[in-house]
């Protein structure tokens, strides 16, 4: 699936709910995505685990079969496409730029 086609999946379910009277709070309104030219460090600051599945983007913004490097914790990890990784709380992962190997 597409971003493209997940994002049109978002409007059409934002058009439903507002419909039928039915108002989602401001951070419901994310979308996914994902940065060319920078690399992402996310940290769980829950109180739960954070399960978190990664995936490369193709140039056409698909998703790529090519396995990620990421860092967690300091540590390189290799993830398989649409692997998941869990991050309990105080761990992070750090998601490098696309084009990294």
């Amino acid at each position: 699936m597409t971003r493209s086609q997940i994002s049109a999946l978002m409007r059409d379910a934002e058009a439903f709910f507002a419909q039928h009277l039915f108002l989602l709070p401001l951070f419901a309104r994310w979308t996914p995505g994902f940065h060319w030219s920078k690399s992402e460090d996310i940290i769980n600051r829950g109180g739960e685990n954070l399960v978190i599945e990664l995936a490369r983007a193709t140039d056409d913004d698909a998703l790529s079969d090519r396995e990620l490097l990421v860092s967690c914790d300091g540590v390189a990890r290799t993830v398989p496409s649409r692997g998941r990784i869990v991050r309990e709380p105080g761990e992070s992962v750090t998601l490098f730029r696309e084009h990294t190997p």
